[in-house]
């Protein structure tokens, strides 16, 4: 699913209403080796339904340049804690404080003009070496058991993985995306992996599993961006970005009833 594609998002919002209001704007934010930080537009949040941008851009869903002016500011989101502010410059943003987490090339963090319930420091951090260790294990498992062999699984290289609480309950979880190329050739066909691992007794239980083979027009693989309390229930969702050969789209996931639900999908850009 790409840009203007939507699930409806039913929300049963903790926080009392204070009556009609705009809807709130998110983006993603990414670092620029050349500019600083860059943001992208993601969504909207609109009383009880997250919704695309709404854009005039037939290929990807974006906000009207008067939000990435400069003179706007946002609030500057990391593991779903408030931790500074950012205000776009055009196609760059600067962060304030400077002080405030600075983003690898690889990592991503969200920025947004609502609300922000949560109060407690972020728990995202960076990996150790256990749980990489760990991670590459539940990969190679669950791998093999989707019919990949021993000589494919030397192929499996980690491309993201994040350490955070994804649900409150205090325990470093793990959010990994793993790649098995087939082939060397230019284009292979590609086995990718996402996992969200919950930190329980005993080790580390999948919640959430992606599995997709692909090469070429049928490749895929999702990816972490970050986590925020988006409906001020004091439970984070979870946000991805899907990135395909023709685009990429972004993903909310909640957990309801003890099971990560898909919320929404939607926005991004068609190539």
């Amino acid at each position: 699913m790409f840009p203007g594609a939507f699930l409806s998002a039913i929300f049963l919002t903790a926080a009392p209403s204070a009556g009609p209001q705009h809807p709130s704007v998110w983006f993603v934010v990414s670092a620029d080796s050349q500019q600083g930080y860059r943001l992208s537009s993601l969504f909207r949040v609109a009383g009880d339904r997250i919704l695309p941008p709404a854009s005039s851009n037939e290929a990807c869903a974006e906000f009207p340049p008067e939000y990435f002016e400069s003179g706007r500011s946002y609030r500057y989101l990391y593991g779903g804690s408030v931790a500074g502010t950012i205000a776009p410059q055009g196609l760059s943003a600067s962060v304030t404080p400077a002080s405030a987490t600075k983003l690898g090339q690889t990592e991503f963090a969200l920025a947004t003009d609502a609300r922000i319930y949560r109060k407690t420091s972020t728990s995202r951090r960076t990996p150790t070496a256990a749980q990489r260790d760990k991670a590459l294990a539940q990969a190679r498992a669950l791998l093999a058991a989707r019919q990949t062999s021993p000589a494919l699984l030397r192929r499996l290289t980690l491309q993201s993985l994040t350490s955070t609480d994804i649900n409150g309950d205090g325990r470093q979880d793990w959010i990994a995306t793993f790649e098995v190329p087939e082939t060397d050739a230019p284009s292979p066909t590609v086995r990718s992996l996402f996992v969200v691992a919950e930190a329980v007794d005993g080790g580390d239980r999948p919640a959430i599993v992606h599995y997709h083979r692909g090469g070429g027009e049928s490749f895929l693989t999702e990816r972490y961006i970050d986590q925020a309390d988006i409906d001020g229930d004091g439970h984070d969702e979870l946000i991805t970005r899907s990135q395909g050969w023709e685009g990429y789209s972004y993903r909310v996931y909640s957990q309801r009833g003890g099971a990560w639900k898909l919320l929404f999908e939607g926005g991004g850009c068609a190539i």
